[in-house]
């Protein structure tokens, strides 16, 4: 869980954006809420946080005023505000994204996945999943964006522009139609530990438990997937190199 803190002068702000957060950011869990800056003051203090939703203006005072007495900080800043004329302030102090009201849908989702990325990035570098180790990917279908580790991806199915992804996600087998091609994707796994035996199938060795006459691949689940006639010697050269 990504712990956050929404700081806003406009209780009705507030009660807006943790709305929103709930329906559409299920990895964000609201720690902490205040109206002020001294109560942002306070609360950086007191509670241990990732991420803070700060309003810019706040009474006479604003939220520059807060980062500008910080000499360091060691979470990420989304600005919510009303004013476009402070995109420039935010860039400076390096904000991770920068949401103007009234609140959007859109715009919700959008810095939902840069939060993601940059919690997951970092990690992955703070635990030293770097390099050998293969990273996690974002699968995002409608309003819900899950975070996957590679390893517990099974296969991808092509259908079109659209690509199936079969994976394990707490504890429980998912199958998500997703709008990219398997093309697209294929660039975006490790290729260490998946294949693209048939155009239609790019699967993880991990989970294969056996060949059937040569033609296909049995999965874990069972299921069995073809072995493209031109692909099957590269594959077995990916499986002896890739032990």
């Amino acid at each position: 869980m990504i712990k956050a803190i929404i700081v806003d002068d406009e209780p009705g702000c507030i009660s807006n954006l943790q709305h929103y957060l709930a329906k559409y950011c299920p990895q964000i869990g609201i720690v902490a809420t205040g109206g002020s800056v001294d109560d942002a003051k306070r609360i950086c203090n007191e509670v241990d946080f990732d991420i803070a939703f700060l309003d810019v203006e706040m009474g006479n005072d604003n939220a520059f005023s807060l980062l500008k007495n910080m000499t360091t900080h060691d979470f990420e800043i989304v600005f919510v505000t009303a004013f476009e004329s402070y995109a420039l302030k935010a860039f400076k102090v390096q904000a991770l994204d920068y949401i103007l009201k009234p609140l959007m849908k859109a715009d919700i989702l959008d810095c939902y996945q840069k939060i993601i990325r940059r919690y997951t990035e970092t990690h992955l570098q703070n635990s030293g999943q770097q390099g050998n180790e293969p990273g996690k990917l974002l699968i995002k279908q409608g309003d819900k964006v899950y975070v996957v580790k590679q390893t517990d991806v099974h296969y991808l199915k092509a259908h079109g522009v659209y690509t199936q992804v079969v994976f394990d996600y707490n504890g429980k087998h998912m199958s998500l139609t997703i709008s990219k091609p398997i093309g697209d994707l294929e660039k975006e796994y490790d290729p260490t530990l998946f294949f693209r035996v048939h155009k239609s199938f790019l699967i993880n060795q991990k989970k294969i438990t056996g060949i059937v006459k040569g033609n296909y691949i049995q999965l874990e689940n069972e299921l069995l997937i073809p072995i493209a006639k031109r692909r099957a010697q590269d594959f077995i050269s990916f499986l002896e190199q890739n032990k």
